[in-house]
């Protein structure tokens, strides 16, 4: 992230202690890597740890949208995987970002995309992302090389109905009445909002119910688009373009028109983003 508008101050790259590093010309040459999946690199403590802090006046709302490795030329310790994370409290807790990140050789930048796990920063904010190291090809002895890791953000609008809820936590997005899971084509057969029926099962932790996960053998939602306007069904409050608005063809009453559930405007939301004035 080079962008003063959105990156207050930044510290130097450190070392988690399972491994050490040193800077070899433009790149870091990293030793002393055991773990041969992620969960072990992160019971090992094998990682480079990037810190920034954003800043206090974020004039947009900005998230990750890919993270960005150079792939070093051959002779180098590549073949190695990554897997990145995301803190804002010292990692009590985090968000995985990606993983299994295959590093080959280059030289070229490779970009992975991790808009689908929606991470959205907030201002004065101090975040430490964490790049953990794994599966070293036998012939590396334990060693890797690192190079230009980056982060590539994109700004839009993540609170479509505008109702304080970032849209990666609110359980309906444009306030319609109608689930985003349920407009993302899921399953909620308990309707609460969230996906499936009780306790949600996340095997490999990664923030994913398994349901969902294709590293779980779940598949991703649909989430479909079916006027073709650029908005999903789950953020349009007239998913299918025809002038009648979701909230109405739902049943649900709309006394003011604007396509939100209930009369007031705005209306009122719980902490999940779910309206509760939609008797007004």
């Amino acid at each position: 992230i080079m962008n003063a508008d959105i990156i207050q101050s930044g510290a130097d790259e450190t070392y988690g202690p399972g491994l050490s590093g040193t800077t070899g010309g433009t790149l870091l040459q990293l030793s002393g890597i055991s773990a041969n999946t992620a969960e072990e690199a992160v019971m090992n403590d094998e990682y480079v740890e990037y810190s920034f802090t954003t800043h206090p006046l974020l004039t947009e709302d900005f998230r990750l949208n890919s993270v960005v490795q150079y792939e070093t030329s051959p002779g180098n310790y590549n073949g190695h995987r990554l897997a990145v994370s995301i803190s804002s409290d010292g990692f009590v807790n985090s968000q995985e970002l990606i993983r299994d990140i295959l590093t080959l050789d280059g030289p070229e930048y490779e970009t992975y995309s991790v808009a689908d796990r929606c991470f959205v920063f907030e201002p004065s904010t101090s975040y430490s992302l964490r790049v953990y190291i794994y599966d070293i090809p036998l012939a590396n002895s334990g060693q890797a090389t690192f190079d230009d890791f980056s982060l590539d953000i994109c700004s839009g609008d993540f609170d479509t109905d505008k109702d304080g809820v970032w849209n990666h936590l609110d359980l309906d997005s444009d306030n319609d009445g109608i689930y985003d899971v349920l407009e993302a084509e899921g399953v909620d057969a308990d309707l609460d909002g969230i996906i499936g029926s009780g306790p949600i099962t996340d095997t490999d932790g990664d923030g994913w119910s398994d349901i969902t996960d294709p590293d779980d053998g779940g598949t991703v939602l649909a989430d479909p688009d079916a006027d073709g306007d650029s908005a999903e069904n789950r953020i349009d409050t007239d998913s299918d373009g025809d002038s009648c608005p979701d909230v109405t063809e739902a049943g649900f009453p709309d006394s003011d028109g604007d396509g939100e559930l209930g009369g007031l405007a705005p209306p009122s939301v719980d902490v999940n983003g779910v309206v509760t004035s939609g008797g007004l």
